[in-house]
């Protein structure tokens, strides 16, 4: 698996991309602040709680890639944002089409996540 500095850029321009939509799209108004340097740091808050995210722009490893998203992970997971119970989910009768959304935008990034953080596993 040639995980290069390469493909770590990559791989963090791509949680970055995730990240900056379901910001975006589910972020309390007016919370969200997104700096870049050498990295990109991501703040805002979901219902009140604040977030935070640094990815680097250019990772020295993939091993520091797979730190940084796991770190995501526990950050969306430390605002109550957590990857649901796909199946539940879906057969929730009393979800709104705004809840269901936000459910599959952040369950894509808890796919991406867990992807990334398994395959470099092996």
């Amino acid at each position: 698996m040639g995980m290069g500095g390469k493909d770590a850029a990559k791989d963090n321009k791509v949680l970055y991309k995730e990240l900056r939509k379901v910001m975006k799209r589910h972020a309390d108004t007016g919370t969200i602040n997104i700096e870049q340097t050498k990295n990109y740091v991501m703040k805002c808050e979901f219902d009140g709680k604040p977030f935070k995210a640094t990815i680097a722009i250019t990772p020295s490893s993939p091993n520091g890639v797979k730190k940084t998203w796991s770190q995501v992970r526990k950050g969306l997971i430390g605002v109550g944002i957590e990857p649901s119970q796909k199946m539940s989910m879906r057969l929730e009768p009393t979800l709104t089409i705004e809840e269901r959304e936000r459910e599959e935008d952040f369950d894509r990034i808890f796919d991406l996540i867990d992807e990334l953080i398994d395959e470099n596993d092996e």
